[in-house]
């Protein structure tokens, strides 16, 4: 008797189930409104990105205060 039981239980989550009418499918992207994209400056690849990179990381730096390197450093609100 607890062994059919615990066997339909576990059968029963098997069964999936579907998340909604298929009818109404697409209706959030239908209803946005089109936006036009915008011209962007072409994206570095290869060598170039590697050197771009490097500058950022390492060659352009400017330390916060306290004599470390921080990202999103914002000097006005920066804690000491």
């Amino acid at each position: 008797m607890l062994i059919e039981f615990i066997f339909y239980e576990i059968a029963h989550t098997w069964k999936g189930k579907v998340h909604g009418s298929l009818a109404r499918a697409g209706k959030v992207k239908s209803q946005t409104p089109k936006v036009a994209k915008q011209e962007k400056k072409k994206k570095l690849t290869g060598r170039a990105k590697k050197r771009d990179t490097y500058k950022r990381r390492f060659a352009n730096i400017t330390n916060a205060p306290g004599g470390k390197r921080r990202m999103n450093v914002n000097p006005e609100s920066t804690k000491n």
